[in-house]
């Protein structure tokens, strides 16, 4: 048995998927999915594995970086065509940015090109706590969105979501950020973890391209 926690909109929208491959290749592990958006206490727990994004500060595990996490500033097609022009970052401004209740996530957006950074001010009519609800709001041409490319790398792919600025990385935190796998600091690593971990790299890498 091997118990792991991650994000739910991470959960439903792709480690799923993998763990239902990572079963069919090892098919004597049992796997126990905690999909939550809090932290939870690997320890007082009894979890195997956390996956999580952002950046680390809790150094009492080890950690292993899956994927630098990027995010990008997005709308629909339809969207772009009904309302006036975005070519740079301070154009949103004038725009509908949904919000996601997070701090910093709803008062400035941070954009940087090569060495130079811009702080752009947004106005959020609608804020969630869903990053998937964020998704389909942008589908649904109610504005524009900040999200992580690993939650939308299908929409962008198929084109239902357009990045607006390729040539910039985009925060509302700390750039720099990335996807860990996190497990707690043991002397002996069991292999089902270990193959786990090795997986979930290559899914990574393979599945979604990053």
């Amino acid at each position: 048995m091997i118990r792991v926690t991650c994000p739910v909109s991470f959960g439903q929208i792709y480690l799923t998927q993998m763990i239902s491959k990572y079963l069919k290749k090892y098919p004597d592990v049992e796997v126990e999915l905690l999909m939550n958006d809090t932290q939870v206490d690997l320890i007082n727990e009894r979890v195997d594995l956390a996956i999580r994004f952002g950046h680390l500060k809790d150094s009492t595990y080890i950690s292993t970086k899956l994927a630098r996490l990027n995010y990008v500033a997005c709308a629909s097609p339809q969207y772009l065509e009904k309302n006036p022009p975005i070519k740079k970052p301070q154009d949103i401004q004038s725009h509908n940015c949904l919000g996601f209740i997070f701090p910093t996530f709803n008062i400035r957006w941070k954009f940087k090109k090569g060495k130079k950074e811009l702080e752009v001010p947004i106005k959020s009519r609608l804020r969630v706590t869903s990053a998937l609800s964020l998704i389909e709001l942008a589908k649904k041409n109610e504005g524009v969105a900040l999200l992580p490319q690993i939650l939308i790398h299908k929409e962008l792919k198929n084109g239902k979501l357009i990045n607006l600025f390729p040539d910039y990385e985009v925060t509302a935190s700390e750039f720099g950020s990335a996807a860990y796998i996190l497990y707690p600091s043991r002397s002996y690593l069991p292999c089902k973890t270990r193959t786990f971990i090795d997986f979930m790299k290559t899914s990574f890498s393979e599945e979604l391209d990053l």
